[in-house]
């Protein structure tokens, strides 16, 4: 059970920094590493979804490579139902864990198994929602072996200077389509590519890679850059990714 909870605990840490709602805090400069040193390699089998709500019901579209054993997570919906492409009632599964309460984040939420769909693109309709607006939801597929990595180089810069930023996507082949963008907490998104320009040190190798310039901090500051992935895998399957990376920052003339 608490492998269980750690790993949901990692999708909500991730789908509350997604809200940007509060993307940077204070950190000790202690904790700053070496100068070029890059960041971990983060890695994701996963990706986020949002569908607008009319009248409790939202119509959801699922890029599914891998369904086997994956699951939807329904954030901050416990009563809620769905059906999947078959039109069939799909068994609600609610997962509760006080610890989101403490970070808040929703800690009731409901979890559908997604073994009976198909690989592809695939309609999911949930009903009864609370929520008049939205609903996101987590995607998971632990038996695809499509898997975004992402990395920050470098992981400590003062404000002014370039980041790059790298992304590869792991499977069989190389993609068929791929496009990867890094989100900032500013608004600013960064379109990674693979020519050889921007950044990236070679064309066509399947790594992507764009720059940007670390903005302007009054101190030490850490950001969360949010990684998107689709497109289409070498079998003609869609697919989507995300990640999260994240860049410490220092201002101008201050050590890292």
């Amino acid at each position: 059970m608490k492998k269980t909870l750690t790993f949901f605990s990692i999708f909500f840490l991730m789908i509350s920094s997604f809200s940007f709602a509060s993307e940077a805090g204070a950190l000790d400069p202690a904790a700053f590493p070496g100068v070029g040193q890059a960041s971990p390699l983060v890695k994701s089998k996963f990706f986020i979804q949002e569908s607008a709500v009319k009248n409790g019901t939202a119509q959801v579209q699922l890029p599914l490579d891998m369904p086997v054993r994956g699951i939807v997570l329904v954030l901050g919906e416990s009563s809620v139902k769905a059906v999947g492409p078959d039109q069939r009632a799909l068994e609600p599964l609610t997962f509760r864990d006080e610890e989101m309460n403490r970070m808040n984040l929703p800690s009731a939420n409901t979890r559908f198994n997604l073994d009976s769909f198909s690989p592809g693109l695939q309609s999911l309709t949930l009903y009864d929602l609370k929520d008049p607006g939205y609903v996101r939801m987590v995607i998971s597929q632990p038996e695809s072996r499509l898997e975004l990595q992402v990395q920050v180089k470098p992981l400590a810069a003062r404000c002014g200077e370039s980041v790059t930023v790298t992304a590869y996507i792991e499977d069989e082949h190389l993609p068929q389509e791929l496009s990867i963008n890094a989100a900032l907490p500013n608004g600013k998104t960064v379109m990674l590519n693979d020519n050889g320009q921007d950044g990236d040190l070679a064309a066509d190798d399947g790594i992507y890679s764009g720059t940007f310039i670390a903005p302007g901090i009054t101190d030490f500051q850490g950001i969360n850059i949010r990684f998107t992935a689709k497109g289409k895998r070498f079998n003609g399957i869609e697919f989507q990714r995300n990640a999260l990376n994240t860049v410490m920052l220092s201002a101008a003339g201050k050590n890292p």
